[in-house]
């Protein structure tokens, strides 16, 4: 397929672009199919994302209201923001200047925000992502592809997570109360 402009041929392979009055156009995928398709209350991990958008105000720690504040989507239609917070994921994954928007259907993780905001990193891969802290690479959320996003599985506890790091008490408990001198000499044979 291919559009026709005053310069010549553009060649796309999509029917989602479309060339109209001398304007590229991108065409989003129909909201009613991802109404449709993901879970309620699903985050989208939104690399395009600017800010933070949450539909559900229960989801909010902290709020403040906000009055004639409107946000304007992909689409080009403007809704209004009727809070502004912090929402709390997992005790690792914290949204900080969330928009509460009523009417939006899913709720957006701006990849920019959270980064910044938390010190961490997102690694993107074909089906999946991975969001970790910087400070020891522990995976604080993932991201699964469904219908070319990534969405937050919230299924993935951070606890989980977090339960991987075991202290040196632990482990003397775990292999019998050895020493503190064996303990050591097993961290120096794991750590190699």
């Amino acid at each position: 397929m291919a559009a026709e402009s005053s310069s010549g041929i553009i060649p796309f392979p999509s029917s989602s672009l479309r060339f109209e009055h001398n304007c590229l156009t991108f065409q989003h995928q129909c909201l009613s199919t991802l109404y449709n398709s993901l879970p309620p209350g699903s985050w989208i991990i939104d690399s395009g994302a600017t800010t933070h958008v949450c539909s559900d105000l229960a989801l909010f720690s902290r709020v403040s209201p906000v009055s004639g504040v409107t946000v304007s989507l992909p689409n080009g239609i403007r809704e209004p923001i009727s809070h502004t917070g912090t929402v709390h994921i997992s005790d690792s994954l914290v949204l900080h200047n969330v928009l509460h928007v009523p009417s939006f259907q899913f709720n957006l993780i701006s990849v920019s925000s959270l980064l910044k905001d938390n010190n961490c990193s997102a690694h993107f891969y074909i089906d999946h992502c991975l969001i970790q802290e910087s400070i020891q690479g522990l995976m604080i959320g993932k991201g699964l592809l469904m219908n070319n996003l990534y969405i937050l599985d919230t299924r993935v506890n951070a606890n989980f997570c977090e339960s991987l790091l075991v202290d040196g008490h632990l482990w003397h408990q775990r292999l019998g109360h050895p020493s503190a001198a064996k303990l050591t000499d097993l961290t120096g044979t794991i750590d190699e």
